[in-house]
């Protein structure tokens, strides 16, 4: 594979300055591609960048198995379809091939359209569904798209990570999840490698803008021809328009365009990657251990365990069962919203100057809900406080208008 954007030069010494900058990295001449750092415990070497790293790559030296002597070095999250090759037939090192997620991709070698490969993923009532998300935000909002790769502002880039920080962070609130990637140290490094790598073209941007504001952002990573899908977000303001698919689907075609042949959507399962991908895979943790080395024999066989142990666990029906009665994980909570209000109208009094909406982000979701539902086109909405009411507002278009209770916390 070429221009892996993990093993490049610009990610591992980003991630080093960040996290590890008293303590270099090493090479074992083994291995082709990855740096390695040393664990405390369990004593052993493991690729740099791992907990940001979606997928690894590497080849091997064979000749330089002495390396490996009294070490045991392991390789996290390596796609099957990779297809590197077993070590076999070598008495030191040895390897362990632990199982781990299942990953989704779709495969676009042989696809030369997006519509052909919709025709044999989906029927044409789903295809025409597809098609009226699409219509149905272009016609009701002011909407641009843009793919960042190879060139970007910087001050261009800050501004959308900035709103990929602030869209992440509402709608993992609303999940009642927490996202370790959004952690301030952790984000600094994304958003620091990110910017180097898309100007290297190893990681782009995708942007949805409604009037020049991002409202849906994916971040990916690039080699030669294959991008892994990292993050996609969308501002929860616009949860009615099924900005996740309008992303993929403008995503693929650009990918298409550019003899992408692999859309990577890596580990999790979702519905969404079952149905829109064509091939799924597993990913693997490669232990090398020095077999000839009683501690290192030991040492790889139970970090080997442990790893099989938590991948079983995960897997088990009972841990299903006890997410699914809400016994495990976390619920979502509820976020300041709207309702439509059901009082007597004659009773309200309207004010005669609309709201600079600007000022007022907190109507958003509800303007945004109404123009979905009548059909209005979003610039012809005006919203207006009812009199002595502080959290009743009218919300008018051309066509029709409604009164709606806003929590203002």
């Amino acid at each position: 594979m070429k221009n892996h954007p993990y093993t490049s030069k610009t990610f591992l010494d980003t991630w080093q300055s960040h996290f590890r900058p008293h303590q270099k990295t090493i090479a074992l001449g083994y291995f082709k591609g990855p740096l390695f750092h040393k664990k405390k415990y369990p004593p052993i070497f493991v690729n740099a960048g791992s907990n940001f790293t979606l997928q690894n790559y590497y080849q091997i030296d064979s000749q330089q198995n002495g390396q490996l002597q009294k070490k045991v070095v392991t390789i996290l999250d390596v796609p099957d379809y990779f297809n590197i090759p077993q070590i076999e037939h070598q008495k030191m090192p040895k390897q362990h091939i632990v199982r781990e997620y299942v990953g989704f991709l779709i495969d676009l070698k042989d696809v030369g359209s997006l519509e052909s490969y919709m025709t044999q993923r989906f029927s044409s009532k789903s295809r025409s569904k597809f098609r009226s998300y699409l219509r149905k935000l272009e016609k009701t909002f002011i909407i641009t798209y843009a793919m960042y790769f190879g060139h970007i502002e910087k001050e261009n880039y800050d501004f959308i990570m900035d709103a990929f920080f602030s869209i992440s962070k509402r709608s993992f609130k609303i999940k009642n999840i927490t996202n370790k990637k959004l952690l301030p140290k952790n984000f600094a490094f994304i958003k620091d490698v990110t910017y180097k790598l898309i100007l290297e073209k190893k990681a782009n941007l995708f942007v949805i803008y409604d009037r020049g504001n991002p409202i849906g952002i994916s971040l990916n990573y690039n080699s030669d021809n294959i991008l892994f899908g990292d993050s996609t977000v969308y501002d929860p303001d616009y949860s009615k328009y099924n900005i996740g698919i309008i992303m993929l689907i403008k995503q693929l075609e650009w990918c298409i365009a550019n003899d992408i042949e692999i859309y990577d959507f890596s580990k999790a399962y979702f519905d969404y990657k079952a149905k829109w991908c064509n091939r799924s895979y597993h990913f693997r943790h490669h232990i090398f251990y020095d077999s000839k080395h009683l501690k290192s024999t030991l040492v790889a066989g139970l970090f080997a365990l442990f790893l099989r142990t938590k991948q079983y666990l995960r897997e088990h029906p009972f841990r299903t069962y006890l997410i699914r009665k809400g016994i495990i994980g976390k619920k979502p909570i509820k976020e300041m919203g709207y309702s439509q209000y059901s009082g007597e109208l004659n009773d309200l009094i309207k004010g005669e100057v609309p709201l600079d909406l600007d000022k007022h982000p907190h109507l958003f979701k509800a303007i945004n809900d109404f123009v979905h539902s009548s059909a209005e086109h979003v610039t012809a909405i005006q919203v207006f406080p009812i009199i002595n009411e502080a959290n009743l507002f009218c919300i008018k278009g051309n066509k029709t208008e409604r009164i709606v209770s806003v929590d203002i916390r």
